[in-house]
């Protein structure tokens, strides 16, 4: 053997306990747990309006984006209620 061959052994050995150690790492990650909390608004008075109408949006992809938006607040639930209503714009 070579002074290159056990450099190379010793590279790989040093890589092997590392591939070992973070695999250990992994298996000792605590399980991810998916919350939800509401939080209050800044400005008391947006947190009272229930209401809301997305006006159209001018540019090439104005449409989409307005529609975009709906789709999120009207995608937004408290419980099983949806929390906002859309007006007609």
């Amino acid at each position: 053997m070579n002074k290159n061959d056990k450099e190379e052994l010793t590279i790989l050995r040093m890589l092997s306990i590392l591939a070992l150690l973070l695999l250990a790492s992994v298996a000792c990650a605590p399980p991810a747990i998916k919350t939800t909390a509401l939080m209050p608004a800044k400005f008391h008075e947006a947190a009272q309006l229930k209401e809301v109408a997305v006006l159209p949006f001018e540019g090439e992809r104005g449409r989409e984006f307005s529609a975009e938006i709906e789709g999120v607040l009207a995608g937004v639930n408290i419980g099983d209620k949806q929390y906002f209503s859309l007006a007609d714009s």
